[in-house]
């Protein structure tokens, strides 16, 4: 200690974690999470300098599924305990990283690193801190020089470099890569030294927590919520509504009580509920189905409990139903339909090369006319008999029973 006391010393080296933004005093009380149900109610995991030793094996195997499986984001931040310096080399870790790590990596500071985007990068709006090209060009070539950068072994396929460093040499060396991991996305940002960013000068200063902003939101951007509404179109104007429903590992939800309903243009007193199936093919999927009756917007909330009436999520969702324009979005003939009209009516589709063909055939070939007239039933000599055979019937049987 400063004392030269033992017991002091051993708790200023003490390392702790601290929670910040917590739900509740329990959330996160025993440090990272041990279990599925636990980690996935996060979105993405960033570790900043953080070596494997940290984790426990089956913790970083639920790392790698919490990617895969539940479809966050995760990204890796260069520096002395990262990438192969934190021994993450033939770990689950390495598999869901866009790089492969080399056994014997460095990360000594080399002097005047140039960032740059790549073309991938410079058409990414989560990259770019400009409006126009040339602001952007611009501020990349008055950003400070970096020294401090991970060596990776090489990019895996599939991946793709969205940021790199431009040695003293003229050499390239990868510094943002990104590649999509199952259901989810992963990120190598192998720059140790970002800090020297924040140093750039005082008209400067919030392009880093800026870039920091945009990149933590592409991270957790798509990442799905246990109860996810879509929307697609069925048959004529109809919409075909769909939830899907998960539990807290993510997996699908076999039993859940779904309330189902649409607001025609998103008015509360105007609430339709729908009836609710569940989709025979697929566990945790329930649908329905529902007609617009004019043209407008329409807003579909679900609100979905589990078996114990615990509610897991209340999503909306919403759609315009504009059936005059449907005709339009496409100016591709409908091939498919246009042959099944043609079956059902005896008709024929023809190409712009059979015209010539058919135009001359058409003068031998039969069709049936179908000619309507109006004509008054009382005109009609079958009609006055039957009528007759009635009034003589009754007449009959009026006698044979001796009725008046």
């Amino acid at each position: 200690g400063f004392r030269g006391d033992d017991d002091e010393g051993e708790r200023y080296d003490k390392p702790i974690l601290k929670r910040l933004n917590v739900r509740d005093e329990d959330e996160l009380k025993d440090g990272f999470p041990k279990s599925a149900a636990e980690l996935f109610g996060y979105h993405a995991i960033i570790l900043d300098d953080l070596e494997s030793a940290f984790f426990m094996p089956h913790q970083l195997e639920l790392i790698r599924r919490y990617v895969s499986e539940r479809g966050a984001g995760f990204m890796m931040l260069g520096g002395q305990e990262s990438f192969t310096q934190g021994n993450y080399e033939n770990t689950p870790i390495a598999e869901l990283l866009p790089v492969y790590l080399e056994r014997r990596g460095s990360v000594s500071p080399v002097d005047n690193l140039e960032f740059d985007l790549t073309r991938e990068g410079q058409i990414s709006k989560w990259l770019r801190l400009r409006k126009t090209e040339a602001d952007e060009e611009d501020r990349l070539e008055n950003m400070p020089k970096f020294r401090v950068l991970n060596q990776v072994d090489r990019i895996k396929p599939g991946a793709s470099v969205m940021a790199s460093m431009t040695d003293e040499n003229g050499g390239k060396l990868p510094a943002l890569v990104v590649q999509r991991y199952g259901h989810g996305k992963s990120a190598a940002l192998l720059i140790g030294d970002m800090w020297r960013w924040q140093m750039a000068g005082d008209g400067k200063r919030e392009d880093l927590p800026r870039a920091w902003r945009q990149m933590i939101r592409w991270l957790v951007a798509d990442v799905p919520n246990r109860v996810q509404l879509t929307t697609e179109a069925d048959s004529g104007a109809g919409r075909k509504l769909i939830v899907r429903a998960r539990d807290e590992e993510f997996k699908p939800l076999g039993f859940a009580n779904v309330a189902l309903s649409v607001l025609p243009a998103g008015d509360e007193s105007k609430a339709i509920d729908l009836s609710v199936e569940t989709a025979g093919t697929e566990t945790g999927a329930f649908w329905s189905t529902y007609n617009p009756r004019e043209e407008g917007g329409y807003v579909a909330r679900a609100k979905v409990r589990d078996e114990d009436g615990k509610v897991i999520g209340d999503v909306e969702t919403g759609w315009a139903s504009n059936p005059a324009a449907d005709e339009f979005n496409s100016l591709q003939p409908n091939v498919a339909l246009m042959r099944n009209l043609a079956k059902r009516t005896g008709g024929r589709v023809l190409a712009i090369g059979d015209l010539t063909k058919w135009a001359k055939e058409l003068p031998t070939k039969k069709a049936d006319v179908m000619e309507s007239f109006p004509t008054s039933l009382w005109h009609l000599p079958w009609i006055f008999a039957a009528a007759l055979l009635l009034l003589v019937t009754e007449w009959w049987l009026r006698r044979r029973h001796w009725l008046p």
